[in-house]
């Protein structure tokens, strides 16, 4: 505004995300082409990190080297707002991390406690909470953390847009959001990802949430459900840029499975070990002819075409899949048990790649 005043001309500042954070002044309307609008725009900058830039437009003739002056010691200024706003950020950041941590960790706190942490962090205790965890996925290890700081800085401005308060934590691998459960938080969310894709479309984003929690101190399990939807997240057939815990294709059955190899082992190996040994012994693709006899919803002519051989050869090795595991295909519930099998073996080999 200062600099609006001074130079008499339009000013406005962009962050680094090209979020307009504010715009003072108006520039006089030029009254020829030679006297058209002159927009001179200078980065903000401090210890080579990049917070924005600052720009001022004003009609060519009324420009004077003072503005250019006056416009280089505003940014100058901007910046050192910027660093003390990082600054005061890491310590919020930190505050909320460590609340977040001893919530995830289930301790056990007074409701006395638990409210007056909220209102120092500006976080509503009322209402349904949900955890939203966000992977980035970058093959290159030594910009997660850069890029961390990118998705962290871009969910604070949509937040700060929508009024919006918000719990942080961030992990080696991803990041840990609470939010209330409404629709706003669910808006946020999708302008997140939406931005994010303006922003960084070479690197994907993504982000799972968990089911809703009535109290703020059950997080703990939400933040597992968030977690294993990442995980699963690969195993999708055309998975959603933001995907719900409740959506997850069935995976969300196997949930209580997915600590421990030996439960999952207990899930599909007495089903679908029989279907590969002889595959392996008789060069066969029975387990195959399997999963895509059910990907396939139990169409024969659309399985056989998928597999490019004859309806007589699908039909055979449909009778030795329900001979070697005892299951009936046209039974619904025997068949919901392969498919749960297939499935449990896809995970394991997703949570235990070196292991099986």
């Amino acid at each position: 505004a200062e600099l609006a005043e001074l130079t008499g001309g339009g000013v406005t500042l962009l962050d680094a995300l090209g979020f307009e954070v504010t715009q003072h002044g108006c520039p006089t309307a030029p009254t020829d082409d030679e006297a058209r609008e002159h927009v001179h725009t200078v980065p903000i900058r401090a210890s080579r990190e990049h917070f924005g830039t600052l720009s001022l437009a004003k009609p060519r003739e009324a420009w004077k080297e003072l503005d250019d002056v006056a416009l280089q010691h505003a940014a100058t200024l901007c910046a050192l707002e910027y660093v003390k706003e990082r600054a005061v950020s890491a310590t919020e950041w930190r505050l909320k991390g460590d609340f977040v941590e001893e919530l995830l960790n289930g301790k056990p706190m007074s409701p006395q406690e638990l409210e007056s942490r909220c209102r120092m962090l500006g976080y509503p205790l009322s209402g349904k909470h949900l955890v939203v965890a966000v992977k980035v996925d970058t093959a290159e290890p030594d910009r997660l953390g850069e890029l961390h700081q990118s998705a962290i800085t871009l969910m604070r401005r949509l937040c700060d847009r929508h009024q919006r308060s918000y719990l942080l934590r961030e992990r080696p691998h991803c990041l840990l959001f609470v939010l209330p459960d409404d629709r706003t938080s669910l808006q946020l969310l999708e302008q997140f990802t939406a931005r994010w894709e303006g922003l960084h479309s070479s690197t994907p984003l993504q982000v799972a949430i968990s089911n809703p929690r009535d109290q703020l101190t059950d997080v703990s399990g939400a933040s597992e459900e968030a977690m294993f939807a990442l995980q699963a997240y690969p195993l999708l057939a055309r998975a959603p840029q933001m995907l719900r815990y409740r959506d997850m294709q069935g995976y969300q059955f196997l949930f209580p499975y997915h600590r421990d190899e030996q439960s999952m082992l207990g899930l599909w190996k007495p089903i679908l070990e029989p279907l590969i040994r002889y595959d392996s012994k008789y060069n066969q693709q029975l387990l195959e002819t399997l999963e895509v006899y059910l990907a396939q919803n139990g169409n024969g002519l659309q399985t056989s075409q998928a597999l490019y051989i004859h309806r007589h050869t699908l039909k055979y090795r449909l009778t030795q899949i329900e001979e070697k595991t005892g299951y009936r295909l046209e039974d619904a519930h025997q068949r919901w048990q392969l498919q749960l099998a297939l499935m449990a073996r896809r995970l394991q080999q997703q949570l235990f790649p070196s292991r099986e």
